[in-house]
């Protein structure tokens, strides 16, 4: 059977095998990205220094995201004008983009070193926590800021590959990095008895085998996007065309850093005892983390729907784009919801696997519980900012976000931990996912209407098969 072209699967496959399909590898790569800190947390719950340990690295994770951010919006840049060039069969264009990614995340990494050598100590002494939680966490931050670099390019590499259709030969890349750090963990935290230093080490060199695995695989099995040094020459418009895409992408990310880092905070400023700060940072980080892999899959998705709605929109298919997000936002809603009940009703085994202590259940079990009502309402959100984004409007969709992981929920955390108690600021990421939803959905409703009269009353559009539609 012949082969059917990308554009003509975005206009003709049915909807749910189209979205099932482009989604599933996305959701892998991802949550392997998010595995290693938590595989990290796994081993260093068992080590003497638990407690501070998880504090250090909860600390850490914030900035840790950001370069995921940085990683996964450059490379969504430089996979956005690949996609053109490939269509256009521009090769001299496909030599510069990919190269231009290099230099690009190149130079964030300059940024990181300079905060990875300079910045880190500072970083966790301003938090408030003790002496013991910010030598760990320096150390830990500063080997994995040091060796970065191959983790923004593994990131750049998994893009290439997805952008020819080889999501198989990614998955390969990212699962290799994934069970490397898994393997090498315990060997250098209690083997060479390195602790929280020796995690960061066995991360680093995960990440770099899973870089050297992805640049065979690029170099070898991926001719369309070309590493040569004949595309090193600086183009200016190359560089914007990139930066247009990926500098909203990562403010997009960021903004998850800054919830995390927001909210360690608002835990400071609301906890004066540094003992149950530091347990409640090290239980909030846990969480975190576990909390991130669920919503990895809403975010997932929304990486098969924008190219979908993208692509439909300018062909002014609204019964198909209707469809992909509705059929979407039940996948995603619906999956978080299986995930809901279990943290509401299940904290304690999640929370045993990170050797908390009586009063981190205590705590965690109502953490889990509160916040958790909120992943279908977040989901939700996700996906219709993500549908924003395919309409082009990227503001609308990073307010959405704003409200949810800034705006909101840092305020209305801390008013109800200062006036209720600590244990109540943990219902502020229901209340922010419930005004963010609210905005979400009915703007979103109001502009999609708008949208399909409009597109009705105009000249029908030409298919991907060179018909009307």
């Amino acid at each position: 059977m012949k082969k059917v072209v990308y554009q003509n699967k975005l206009a003709e496959m049915p909807v749910k095998k189209l979205v099932l399909r482009m989604a599933g590898p996305t959701i892998l790569s991802m949550i392997v990205q998010a595995l290693y800190n938590i595989v990290d947390s796994l081993f260093i719950a068992q080590t003497s220094s638990a407690e501070n340990g998880l504090a250090a690295l909860a600390l850490a994770y914030p900035l840790q995201m950001l370069v995921i951010a940085v990683g996964i919006g450059i490379a969504i840049g430089v996979n956005a004008l690949l996609s053109k060039s490939l269509a256009e069969h521009n090769e001299d264009l496909l030599k510069k983009g990919t190269m231009a990614g290099f230099v690009i995340l190149f130079i964030f990494y300059l940024a990181f070193l300079a905060f990875g050598i300079f910045g880190s100590h500072w970083f966790f002494a301003i938090q408030g926590v003790s002496e013991d939680v910010v030598n760990m966490g320096t150390s830990y931050l500063m080997v994995c800021l040091i060796g970065c670099l191959p983790s923004l390019y593994e990131l750049l590499f998994e893009r290439l590959l997805c952008s020819t259709g080889k999501t198989g030969l990614s998955m390969i890349m990212m699962g290799a990095g994934a069970l490397a750090n898994i393997v090498l963990d315990p060997l250098f935290i209690f083997g060479f008895n390195q602790g929280i230093f020796g995690a960061a080490i066995a991360t680093v060199i995960g990440q770099t085998l899973g870089f050297v695995i992805g640049l065979v695989l690029v170099l070898k099995k991926n001719k369309e996007t070309p590493l040569t040094l004949s595309g090193l020459h600086f183009d200016g418009p190359v560089y914007r065309k990139i930066l247009l895409v990926g500098l909203p992408a990562i403010v997009m990310q960021a903004l998850q850093s800054c919830l995390t880092l927001g909210m360690n905070i608002v835990i400071g400023l609301v906890i004066s005892d540094v003992g149950l700060k530091t347990s409640t940072i090290a239980i909030y980080g846990v969480y975190f983390k576990v909390e991130y892999l669920v919503l990895m899959i809403a975010y997932g998705f929304t990486n098969a729907l924008i190219p979908i709605v993208s692509y439909n929109y300018g062909a002014r298919d609204y019964g198909r784009i209707k469809e992909a997000i509705l059929f979407t936002l039940a996948l995603a809603v619906g999956i978080s919801l299986i995930f809901s009940a279990i943290f509401f009703f299940f904290p304690d085994p999640i929370l045993r696997l990170f050797n908390a202590s009586e009063a981190g259940l205590a705590s965690g079990r109502l953490m889990m519980r509160y916040i958790s009502l909120s992943f279908a309402l977040a989901s939700f959100s996700i996906i219709l900012a993500a549908a924003y984004q395919a309409f082009g409007k990227g503001f609308l969709a990073l307010i959405d976000a704003a409200l949810r992981l800034f705006i909101v929920l840092l305020p209305v955390s801390y008013f109800l931990g200062v006036n209720f108690g600590a244990d109540s600021m943990w219902w502020g990421s229901l209340i922010a996912e419930a005004v963010a939803g609210l905005y979400v959905g009915i703007s979103f409703v109001l502009f999609f209407k708008k949208e399909s009269k409009k597109a009705a009353t105009l000249k029908p559009a030409v298919s991907a098969t060179g018909g009307e539609k």
